[in-house]
């Protein structure tokens, strides 16, 4: 199981509408998925069908109590989630930070679910840094950091990668993370501040050494409305021919074979 999580420390860049329409993708091509809500908007687990999760256990769960994930898997339309809960706030912060290991409860609840048939596991975080999103990055093999086409999404971003750092240069935490790339939502080039920003954006990706991914998830009028649905739909179930589907397509297409080309790049490392 190949775990990923989705971050940016800043609200409104579309990190749950990226993580669904990535997971949805996956599952169209005949990819096992499970997805964690970890924000506490919730907004992953409505359109999955569980708007309340009050009487069934939850990623609060798994990150306060330290229960097996594998007890709080749910059916979605794209697979499997582990649905969040409202109260994964400030309060849980500090419920997490009393806690022994307060970085590592998700990884280690995790482990439950290595038992079963996953083939990806999808992290959507909440817009901040603290520990939830500390303990994703612990439990993920790869972070992919979605951002607007505006300066707000990528202020700060330097704080991200020190997270990053901090949680590689602890071998107790995850040695291994890395960042899999920035991917540009809601893009429209019609704008002028748009173009200015997809300019720099290259620059920025070199300075930190992040892949900045080809694929732009274009600005969609479809997007909002499938997933605002009474009974939410995927892009390419609602729109199939819009933007966003061509895109999303475009996105899952990329990342898979970057994936190939560096686990035959693996290979030959270790052949050698």
């Amino acid at each position: 199981m190949k775990t990923i999580a989705f971050v940016n420390h800043k609200g409104g860049v579309g990190k749950t509408t990226v993580s669904l329409q990535f997971a949805e993708g996956l599952s169209r091509r005949g990819k096992s998925v499970l997805v964690i809500d970890l924000d506490q908007q919730m907004n992953a687990s409505q359109y999955s069908g569980y708007p309340d999760t009050k009487n069934m256990e939850s990623a609060y769960d798994l990150l306060i109590e330290g229960i097996d994930a594998i007890r709080a898997i749910r059916p979605a339309p794209y697979g499997l989630i582990i649905p969040g809960d409202s109260l994964l706030g400030d309060d849980a912060a500090i419920e997490i930070a009393h806690l022994d290991t307060p970085i590592l409860m998700l990884k280690d609840s995790l482990e439950s679910v290595e038992s079963l048939d996953i083939d990806y596991c999808i992290i959507d975080c909440p817009p901040n840094l603290g520990f939830v999103t500390r303990n994703a990055m612990a439990a993920s093999d790869e972070i992919i950091v979605v951002v607007r086409p505006d300066k707000f999404s990528l202020d700060g971003y330097a704080r991200i990668q020190a997270t990053v750092q901090r949680t590689i240069g602890n071998k107790h935490l995850n040695p291994n993370l890395r960042v899999a790339g920035i991917l540009l939502n809601a893009y429209d080039w019609n704008r002028r501040l748009t173009r200015r920003f997809v300019a720099e954006l290259p620059k920025i990706a070199d300075e930190n050494g992040t892949r900045l991914f080809e694929t732009r998830i274009r600005l969609c009028e479809a997007l909002p409305q499938a997933v605002s649905l009474e009974k939410p739909k995927s892009i390419f179930d609602y729109a199939p021919a819009s933007n966003a589907a061509k895109d999303f397509e475009a996105f899952v297409s990329e990342y898979l074979a970057l994936e190939l080309g560096e686990g035959s790049d693996n290979e030959e490392r270790r052949a050698a």
